[in-house]
């Protein structure tokens, strides 16, 4: 698990900088078929991008398939589960995972009530236009409730606020 864990976290500075671009926010995203480096997979985001978007995928699969992130959140809260490795908290999952849940909490827009709204996205890779799909919803949850069960010790006050806020 530790180079799938490493592969994502120095590929960060990356995929900090792709929503920047996209989507005017500092928010980490990592896409569900990245490279190695960090890049889409070139048949997935394409290589003639003539009067396409930035960040608009030909792969109708991937276009608006967000949950990876939340996939990867629960493996590094497996990992952790497993070893109680602390330093390993605190240099990996941390840094991972506030990126991926800032993301959540970020990329789309909130109602009045500041319930997010989450479109466009997909469910799965099966319905390509989805609005609030029940994946990232309860990835969401599921994710953000076990992370306020690490050790107090090992996050900041603020940290648990933004999570509160995101379930």
């Amino acid at each position: 698990m530790r180079p799938l864990f490493s592969m994502f976290l120095n590929s960060l500075p990356l995929a900090r900088e792709r929503p920047r671009i996209y989507c005017n926010h500092a928010v980490a995203f990592h896409p569900e078929t990245q490279c190695f480096w960090g890049t889409y997979h070139d048949s997935n985001y394409g290589r003639d991008r003539e009067g396409r978007d930035n960040g608009w995928t030909l792969n109708t699969y991937i276009r608006y398939y967000w949950s990876g992130g939340l996939e990867l959140a629960m493996m590094l809260l497996d990992y952790h589960a497993h070893t109680q490795d602390e330093a390993f908290v605190r240099q990996v999952l941390l840094p991972l995972e506030s990126e991926i849940l800032t993301f959540f909490d970020r990329h789309w827009e909130r109602d009045e009530e500041g319930v997010i709204h989450f479109d466009p996205a997909e469910s799965l890779e099966t319905y390509h236009q989805a609005v609030n799909p029940l994946p990232e919803i309860a990835g969401i949850q599921s994710v953000v409730k076990r992370t306020l069960t690490l050790p107090e010790h090992l996050t900041t006050c603020r940290q648990r606020q933004d999570w509160q806020r995101l379930l």
